[in-house]
This record gives C-alpha cells, sequence and structure tokens, in this order.
C-alpha cells in the first residue's frame, strides 16, 4: 500500500510505520485525506497499526 504524507504543502511518501500523530496523509490513488490520531505501532502480528480521522480540503490548507 502506497501511502503520502503532506509535508510543506508536498506530497512524499511515506511508510506506514513512520506515521506520526498529527500526520496529513493519503492512500495511493484515492481522493481522502486523513489525519493520524496517534503515532503508528506495530502489533505482535506484524500489522501496522493506528488511528485515524479523514479531513476535508479546506482544513489540509491550513497545513
Amino acid at each position: 500500500m502506497e501511502i503520502e504524507v503532506l509535508k510543506n504543502q508536498e506530497w512524499y511518501k511515506i511508510e506506514p510505520e513512520n506515521i506520526k500523530k498529527d500526520d496529513v496523509f493519503r492512500y495511493g490513488g484515492q481522493d481522502y485525506i486523513y489525519k493520524a490520531d496517534e503515532d503508528a505501532y506495530v502489533n505482535r502480528m506484524g500489522t501496522v497499526n493506528f488511528g485515524f480521522s479523514v479531513v476535508s480540503e479546506e482544513e489540509v490548507e491550513k497545513w
């Protein structure tokens, strides 16, 4: 899965386990934009987990 994070008004590819709280990101090819509610962590099964919320285009412009 390709994930891009928004930094300095530019989209950069990132590994899911490197997502930090308050990062704004999108999954490759999707129109939805998300904000991480917590730092990503890898569980015992090796799956990357983190909470996130959908954000609007207007909110993204603030970053």
